[in-house]
């Protein structure tokens, strides 16, 4: 597979969210992806029920405060050591014997990591059904969100990696499906690190992340626009000029390039939804951040930097 293209300076257009680039100063820091079972019908995956069947007990960090407590939690968490513990649950302790193996390793990754995050954000979600109505339905309107996000973003991540925008053409090859899996693992280890802050009331632990990603969501950012504007341009070219067929690389047909446009501008508008649920959801969480305002700029940031369309998901990023 040939690595995501090299992207030319992004074009911002004047609103909330390129002013977000600009908002105020970044810091930054990194980490790594990873394999499992699928999730249970769940609160979580978008369909009130029950629990999904519960992993191994958290060894380094489980939730130990009541969802509603603001602050820090009795023990703060490291979203370092929440990844190892998932990794070491969830990744595959051997090599691939072949493409199609390393695939299939991946792909048990990514839904083990779903699981683990749809039971811990379950253990917040179904006590609330019968509890607190209010804040279930503000709780389960934030995650369908972030599930609608989720699935706009990876599949971005995916399909732009193949695609030339200059030229106006996309390849293809074995390597499909591997940044879109890598996109999903990386995505569920965040929000198992979410859920377990939100569990413990732990707004402390969740603003840190905040600004520890707040670069590299705002490199994302740039991706993002980029891509929704050069798709934009290639549809005004109007249809390709050479026939389609099935070498590649072969044009791109226009409602691939129409996908493209309207994927990015559902990311660009419901990240920034996204973020002032979650800024209005997680107790505490606002105050930290400086206000609502600040809390949305990091929390947008934070939700691009989560499904980061600007890094190389091929090589075990992070």
């Amino acid at each position: 597979m040939s690595s995501p293209r090299a992207a030319a300076a992004p074009r911002l257009r004047t609103s909330s969210l390129a002013l977000i680039l600009l908002a105020f100063p970044v810091a930054c820091k990194r980490s790594p992806p990873t394999e499992g079972a699928p999730p249970g019908t769940s609160a979580a995956s978008g369909a009130v029920g029950a629990p999904a069947a519960p992993g191994p007990a958290s060894a380094a960090t489980p939730p130990t405060a009541a969802a509603g407590d603001a602050g820090a939690a009795r023990t703060a968490l490291d979203f370092a050591a929440v990844a190892r513990e998932l990794d070491a649950r969830c990744a595959s302790k051997r090599e691939p014997q072949s493409n199609l193996e390393g695939k299939e390793m991946a792909a048990a990754t990514m839904e083990c990591m779903r699981r683990a995050f749809t039971a811990d954000l379950d253990a917040v979600l179904l006590p609330l059904r019968d509890a607190d109505k209010a804040r279930f339905d503000a709780l389960m309107r934030e995650q369908a969100l972030w599930n609608k996000v989720e699935d706009d973003a990876c599949w971005l991540a995916e399909e732009a990696a193949w695609v030339d925008f200059s030229a106006g053409t996309r390849d293809d090859g074995t390597a499909r499906g591997t940044l879109l899996v890598a996109c999903k693992t990386d995505a569920a280890r965040e929000r198992d690190f979410y859920a377990r802050a939100l569990a413990a009331g732990d707004a402390t632990s969740m603003n840190r992340r905040f600004e520890e990603r707040d670069a590299a969501g705002t490199a994302s950012i740039g991706r993002v626009i980029f891509m929704r504007v050069e798709a934009h341009k290639l549809l005004a070219r109007g249809a390709p000029d050479a026939a389609i067929g099935f070498a590649y690389p072969r044009p791109l047909t226009n409602p691939e390039r129409s996908e493209l446009e309207s994927r990015a501008r559902a990311v660009e508008d419901r990240v920034d939804e996204l973020a002032q649920a979650t800024c209005a959801n997680f107790p505490g969480l606002e105050a930290l951040a400086g206000g609502a305002a600040r809390c949305r700029v990091h929390a947008t940031r934070y939700y691009f930097a989560e499904f980061d369309l600007a890094g190389d998901f091929s090589g075990g990023r992070r």
